[in-house]
């Protein structure tokens, strides 16, 4: 039986192939031979669709990871500007522009996707 995957970490609970800590995905196609529920082989068109389905997890995966540190940068950001009108209140107008501008356009860039 040949290895269809090329994955760089261990599958998860729901035989995704996704590691957070690096960021990296596999597509994983299920291995040729495989059998259905009856001991048949599967067809063409459900390897498929096994391999779309797995595809659909890591993507899913992928936007929770992006996601999260979207929302980890804003927060950063946001207290960084609340420091700095500590500091310099005098730009409190300009920090909050480019904490806003940022949050906008990392919304913008999640929605595409």
């Amino acid at each position: 039986m040949r290895n269809n995957t090329v994955s760089l970490s261990s599958p998860d609970a729901f035989g995704s192939r996704f590691s957070a800590a690096t960021g990296s995905t596999s597509i994983v196609l299920p291995p040729s031979g495989l059998l259905d529920v009856n001991g048949l082989p599967l067809t063409r068109t459900a390897n498929k669709m096994l391999a779309i389905a797995s595809n659909e997890v890591v993507g899913e995966h992928c936007h929770a990871l992006i996601a999260k540190s979207t929302l980890d940068n804003v927060a950063a950001l946001t207290a960084y500007e609340e420091h700095l009108c500590c500091i310099a209140p005098g730009g409190a107008n300009r920090y909050k522009a480019i904490v806003d501008q940022y949050t906008m356009g990392a919304l913008q860039r999640m929605v595409r996707r």
